[in-house]
Order: C-alpha cells, then sequence, then structure tokens
C-alpha cells in the first residue's frame, strides 16, 4: 500500500497554491511567524535585551496556543480533504492521514521551535498542541463506522421478512432519522454555551476531553456547525445525546 494517495498534478498545485497563501499570512500568525535573525542580532540581543524598548513585554500563550492550533490544523487540512476522494477503504485512509499528521507534525515542530516563543510556552508544551490538534483531524476525517450488527441482524422465524427493496420498508424510517454529516444547529450550540457556562471545567480542557480543538468548538459556538461525528463527542461529554442536543428548546 501506498504511503498517500496518488493525487492528480491539478489537486497538487492546489495544495501548493493554498500552502503558499497560509505561509504569507502573517498577520494571523504574528507570533508564529517571526522575523529571522542573523547571528550578530542574535548576539546583541542576549547582552542588550531592552535595546528596542523600554516598554513591558506582554506574555501572551493563550494568542500563541490558538495560532499553533490554527496553523497546524489548516496545513493538515490543504491536503486532507482530497484523500477522501481516492479510497473508500476506512484502514486505508487511516494509514494515508497518519502518514500525512506525521510530515505535518515534523514540519510544524521545526516551525515553534524557535527559542524566542519560549517567553509564551515552553517548548513541550508547543509540542503538545501540535500533536492533539493532529490527532483531532485524522479522527475528523475518518467517516464514522457502522456497526455491523445491525447490518448482519436476522429477523425472527415468527416476523414476516419484510421486502428490502421495497419503498415501504418499514426500516426505513428509522435509517431517516440519521443526523447528516455536518449539522448545523443553533439549539445544541447554546445548550454547549449553557454547559460550559455552569461547568468549572476550562474550554481547552473540554475540547481536549471530546478529541477536538478550542476553535472547533468556538467556531460551533458561535455558528452552530459542527460535524456529525464530533457533535456526537460532545453531547457524551455533557451525558446527553447528539439528537437531544439538537431538539429545539
Amino acid at each position: 500500500m501506498e504511503n498517500r494517495p496518488a493525487l492528480s498534478r491539478q489537486v497538487h498545485a492546489e495544495i501548493e497554491k493554498a500552502k503558499d497563501k497560509l505561509f504569507e499570512d502573517t498577520k494571523r500568525f504574528s507570533l508564529l511567524f517571526l522575523p529571522a535573525r542573523d547571528p550578530i542580532s542574535k548576539f546583541t540581543e542576549a547582552l542588550i535585551p531592552l535595546a528596542r524598548t523600554t516598554a513591558p513585554r506582554q506574555r501572551m500563550p493563550s494568542v500563541l496556543h490558538l495560532q499553533i492550533e490554527d496553523f497546524t490544523e489548516s496545513l493538515f487540512d490543504i491536503e486532507a480533504r482530497h484523500y477522501g476522494g481516492y479510497t473508500s477503504d476506512i484502514n486505508v485512509l487511516n494509514a494515508w492521514l497518519n502518514n500525512l499528521a506525521a510530515e505535518v507534525g515534523l514540519f510544524a515542530k521545526a516551525q515553534v521551535a524557535d527559542e524566542r516563543l519560549n517567553f509564551h510556552l515552553p517548548p513541550e508544551q508547543r509540542n503538545s498542541i501540535i500533536a492533539t490538534t493532529l490527532k483531532a483531524r485524522t479522527e475528523h476525517w475518518i467517516p464514522a463506522k457502522q456497526p455491523a450488527e445491525v447490518n448482519k441482524a436476522k429477523p425472527s422465524p415468527s416476523v414476516p421478512v419484510p421486502n428490502i427493496e421495497s419503498t415501504a420498508n418499514p426500516l426505513r424510517p428509522r435509517e431517516r432519522k440519521r443526523l447528516p454529516n455536518t449539522i448545523t444547529s443553533k439549539s445544541a450550540a447554546a445548550k454547549l454555551e449553557r454547559f460550559l457556562e455552569a461547568s468549572p471545567i476550562e474550554k481547552t480542557v473540554f475540547a481536549g476531553n471530546v478529541g477536538t480543538t478550542p476553535r472547533t468548538i468556538l467556531r460551533f459556538r458561535s455558528t452552530g456547525k459542527i460535524k456529525r461525528e464530533t457533535l456526537r463527542r460532545i453531547a457524551e461529554a455533557m451525558g446527553t445525546t447528539p439528537e437531544e442536543l439538537v431538539k429545539p428548546d
């Protein structure tokens, strides 16, 4: 099995352009994309750290945390979003995504290795953010598996076997109740908002517990839009079900 799908030249070109645009966004990654230093400036900064200004320097750990998440997620998704169209085998897709995650992880860790970032977050915490983000994004792009038991269940001999080809199949209404892959529910977002306000758990910790990023949770709270699998994990953490979450208040 190949380590990655055989993407078309056009797809490769799209990926290259998207990466180039991402790397040029210095305003979006103001802490992450630091100006390059030559050996002389590095030496003088160590000797005279306050030569440029006397203003106090503010630590911004949360800003850097979010920028590392955003950069890692965006870099991974640029290529990962194409993989699903090249295989229907979840195991193959999972292997491709893990290989991509390993490559993106090395690149992102090199990007956050600048010692000047230690002022905001220690190196081990920066690397941990990258690992957590990649794990969540890998799971995000893998479709939820269907329970094999449901497909293999056989009716009791005492019950007439329904015609599964018929549109009148009594099992069909249950299938139609399945939530779509992407859900938009202001009601669910409002319930999560109330839950987080009443809970002592930090929002970043909650996001990690459900296998996603704080940025994804923040986007869901503001727009109500979320992937079905992510909503399922949020519902579990809240002690309820996705169906109950999307019900109007």
